[in-house]
């Protein structure tokens, strides 16, 4: 069960250690030698070309650009910035990024991907150029008249201390990060919940730029934490089902090949789904599949749930026998049973022109009952992984003579 919510809930911690190794990190840079300083100070584009490459290799339009973006804000700040904010350019040129990078960031979160080389790719490529151009062309040219904006003061005297930002730039991030935060709880994606940890720690990097290291440092944690969401968010692809969200087939076969040699397999099966989804529609089947999987993905007893295929589960519990995970299968078996499925009525007028009248004699929901059948093996000395599901598969069948909605053994 720990490796299980380990694995779930990767996707969270990884920025979050990310940015607590570069902090415990921090302490040590000075009293390094000057070889690891210096290699401290070019790792950002290290991690940054890393991250270009495995954006392009899996078609992560955002990521790329969200990287461009990053290395660029950080050339700029070695090449212009470095040492001193003072000085009327520098200066224009600081709370234009400030302003800029938060922004285009919370952005593409918000955009669909798209590969960078599809023409939708390349249009949005060009429109933040644009963009980023006109914006750093009013800060070099204008800036007298964009500093009253940015000398807005609106913020406890406490909290404009640790500032260097502009006010109106700090309000950007804080608005940027929780419109990310926003979309987290929607969709709860690897390039979300990584997005959020590379704004914090560009808001670091950029606030104390000046500060010894940590400009390359939390510059160097942004890029790695981007890198990563594009691994993790391409492991998903390739294991995890894309309906219902649990682990796919090919999970299934990576587990089965070093679970050992003591387990047991359980097989699931939707009853009468190929009539259910004549009857109401795919839509509504997606929705019982998506249904059946969040119940069965609960399991109790260390089950570990996949979707097989079609309306098939496959719900694996290692270390254990027959007689240990039957009360659990039953208990599941009959939790999905007990759930009231909420549908729209399969007869009512779909379209206006259809007849409003005709809408007040059909219900817009009725209730009906899904269950499921499942039958169970255990592996037996000598027998294969495929053996075991095939024993179990052969069990569910024997599920399905007998009524179906219960629990047989192999």
């Amino acid at each position: 069960m720990l490796k299980a919510s380990l694995q779930k809930y990767t996707v969270y911690w990884t920025p979050a250690l990310v940015l607590l190794a570069v902090v415990l990190f921090l302490p040590h840079a000075a009293t390094q030698s000057p070889a690891r300083q210096e290699l401290v100070q070019i790792s950002p584009y290290l991690a940054a070309g890393a991250g270009l490459f495995l954006s392009l290799h899996f078609h992560r339009g955002r990521s790329f650009l969200s990287i461009f973006f990053l290395v660029s804000a950080y050339w700029l700040a070695q090449n212009y910035l470095a040492g001193s904010l003072d000085g009327f350019g520098r200066q224009a040129l600081f709370q234009a990024v400030a302003l800029v990078v938060p922004l285009n960031l919370a952005l593409l979160v918000y955009l669909p991907e798209r590969d960078l080389f599809s023409v939708a790719g390349q249009l949005r490529s060009l429109l933040f150029a644009v963009a980023a151009v006109c914006v750093f062309w009013v800060f070099r040219y204008n800036f007298t008249a964009v500093l009253p904006f940015l000398m807005d003061s609106y913020l406890p005297s406490a909290v404009r201390q640790l500032l260097h930002v502009s006010q109106p730039a700090f309000l950007v991030t804080l608005l940027t990060l929780s419109a990310v935060v926003i979309k987290i709880c929607i969709r709860k994606t690897p390039f979300d919940i990584g997005m959020l940890g590379t704004l914090v720690a560009f808001f670091v990097a950029w606030n104390w730029l000046t500060t010894p290291f940590v400009l390359a440092l939390f510059f160097l944690a942004s890029l790695l934490i981007i890198s990563l969401a594009v691994l993790q968010d391409s492991y998903n692809m390739a294991f995890r089902d894309e309906l219902t969200g649990i682990p796919s087939r090919r999970a299934l076969n990576e587990r089965l090949a070093g679970i050992g040699r003591y387990y047991t397999v359980a097989m699931a099966d939707i009853d009468h789904f190929k009539s259910f989804n004549d009857t109401y529609g795919h839509d509504v089947g997606d929705q019982v599949l998506k249904m059946v999987a969040v119940k069965l993905a609960t399991v109790g007893g260390g089950g570990e749930t996949f979707r097989y295929g079609g309306e098939e589960f496959t719900i694996l519990f290692p270390k254990s026998g027959i007689k240990e995970v039957q009360v659990w299968l039953e208990e599941i078996c009959a939790a999905v049973a007990a759930y009231p499925m909420h549908i729209r009525g399969g007869e009512r007028p779909k379209k206006n022109q259809l007849g409003k009248s005709l809408r007040k004699a059909v219900p817009r929901q009725q209730t009906v009952q899904v269950t499921i059948s499942i039958g169970v093996a255990e592996r037996r000395e000598g027998m294969l992984a495929e053996a075991t599901i095939k024993a179990a598969d052969k069990a569910l069948y024997k599920a399905k003579s007998n009524g179906r909605n219960q629990v047989c053994s192999g």
